[in-house]
């Protein structure tokens, strides 16, 4: 279900929202230019000098959080044609609901056409391995040098991988403990039988 939020941006770079309030990670004097309002039962936050202009809260922009549609996709892949990768604030502006940063993170991580998604071959496994030694977990650097593949296709196969090969340890351990154990379990049989006989 996509869930509609209502944001603005006052002149001093603050943020609110409609569900959780102030954004702390703008600065404090923002909370002083801004006020809640009711309208039609949803609350907006509204700068105080929209609302000596006359703005509403429907002149508050409406962004779009959650899934993309087959629709929104289509028409981001049109705009991305006409405007170019670098212009994603224009881009936004032709799209309902959706931020620059959102449309460029979809085109980036989703639409681009040279997403590779099939199974990972060995010579890009490699690739990994040897660019993870070199540079830890900066995936942005190493999605540069895996052509096709996005960061968080790579974080997240990385990841994946590990947990995998953390799994097998576990099932090794585990078998060679339960081994050892009837090994020991055996042999201390074996020796008390012996003694019986002696």
């Amino acid at each position: 279900m996509r869930k509609v939020m209502s944001y603005f941006k006052p002149l001093d770079g603050g943020c609110y929202d409609g569900t959780s309030g102030y954004n702390s990670n703008f600065p404090e004097q923002s909370l002083k230019n801004n006020v809640n309002i009711e309208e039609n039962g949803a609350q907006y936050w509204i700068n105080q000098e929209q609302k000596k202009t006359g703005k509403n809260a429907k002149e508050v922009t409406m962004l779009v959080k959650g899934q993309w549609t087959e629709e929104e996709d289509r028409i981001l892949m049109k705009l991305v044609k006409q405007f170019g990768l670098k212009r994603w604030a224009q881009i936004a502006e032709n799209m309902v609901g959706r931020a620059g940063k959102q449309c460029r993170e979809r085109w980036h991580n989703h639409l681009r056409p040279d997403i590779k998604k099939e199974t990972w071959s060995e010579e890009e496994e490699v690739m990994l391995v040897e660019a993870h030694k070199q540079i830890g977990n900066k995936w942005a650097e190493i999605g540069k040098r895996i052509p096709g593949r996005t960061e968080n296709a790579i974080k997240n196969h990385w990841n994946a991988t590990k947990r995998r090969q953390i799994s097998r340890r576990n099932k090794l351990k585990k078998e060679e403990r339960s081994n050892a154990e009837y090994d020991q379990a055996a042999s201390s049989s074996f020796s008390s039988g012996r003694n019986k006989d002696m």
